[in-house]
């Protein structure tokens, strides 16, 4: 669409205001909507690393309070063992790992297409009347 006002003022054709209007408002709300995925993916990432980061923790306190490799004598053996715990706790942080490198990609996007719409309205309302 900004290209269309571009070409016609480019080459000295008539438009009208109400062209310039529809274009700036495109990209307000463009630029609105992706300004707000930008935001819901950032606090995604912020959930995401407290989520790792207590998983981190808890892989820390359970290595420190029990000797994993000698778990087969304990005589709670039929309780939930702690390299089970582990292996599932590693397997979560895995899951997070990923989805974080998800979040960072999609974050990544969001905030290229975000500039982009953010420099276009700039330079529609810079533009002549």
């Amino acid at each position: 669409m900004l290209y269309i006002i571009l070409f016609i003022q480019y080459n000295g054709l008539e438009h009208t205001e109400s062209d310039d209007k529809m274009v700036k408002e495109y990209l307000r709300e463009k630029a609105d909507s992706l300004t707000a995925e930008k935001e819901r993916l950032t606090a995604q990432k912020e959930r995401l690393d407290g989520i790792r980061e207590r998983l981190h923790k808890s892989i820390d306190e359970v290595q420190k309070k029990e000797d994993v490799d000698f778990e087969i004598f304990s005589p709670r053996a039929d309780m939930r063992v702690s390299k089970e715990m582990l292996n599932e706790m590693h397997q979560q942080m895995n899951d997070v790992k990923r989805q974080q490198a998800q979040t960072a990609r999609e974050l990544e996007e969001v905030t290229a297409k975000l500039d982009k719409f953010l420099y276009m309205l700039e330079e529609v309302q810079n533009l002549p009347d």
